[in-house]
């Protein structure tokens, strides 16, 4: 016999290769309740005789962002839904800041301060305010009478 059987404290344990499982066995692949009488085991309930010939499922990866997690690649059976690889959360990035310089307003264009910005997700960190043009700053020349020897202006 594959098993030996034991009465201890009001319950039959099955003793398979070292292990103890109350009442119950593997097989198949499948969870079976068996009763251990005098005459050697007898199937009482098992939900599956056979095993599941897994319809593979593969679950996509998705890489993470710097808000979101990822996942790696996994799988998992169709029919009866067993995870075969398990997929593992992979933390959000987190945002790769990029300094925006400053630039100087001229008499004409507006200028900008200095901000920043993801450069992987491009997400605004910190906006660049504007700074108006400064317009052209007039100085009047005081006219010069001509001379008889000078040009005049």
């Amino acid at each position: 016999m594959l098993f030996d059987k034991t009465y201890i404290g009001g319950y039959y344990f099955i003793i398979k290769k070292g292990l103890v499982v109350k009442n119950t066995i593997l097989f198949l692949g499948a969870l079976a309740l068996l009763c251990l009488s005098s005459c050697g085991l007898s199937l009482i309930k098992s939900p599956s005789l056979s095993m599941c010939e897994h319809s593979i499922v593969v679950d996509e990866a998705k890489e993470p962002t710097c808000t979101e997690h990822g996942f790696t690649e996994g799988s998992h059976c169709k029919t009866c839904g067993e995870v075969i690889v398990k997929q593992e959360i992979i933390e959000p990035l987190g945002h790769n800041v990029a300094i925006d310089e400053a630039v100087a307003a001229t008499c004409t264009e507006d200028g900008k301060k200095a901000g920043a910005h993801c450069s992987r997700c491009d997400t605004i960190i910190k906006t660049q305010d504007v700074i108006e043009h400064i317009g052209h700053s007039i100085v009047v020349d005081e006219a010069k009478e001509p001379t008889c020897t000078e040009h005049g202006f």
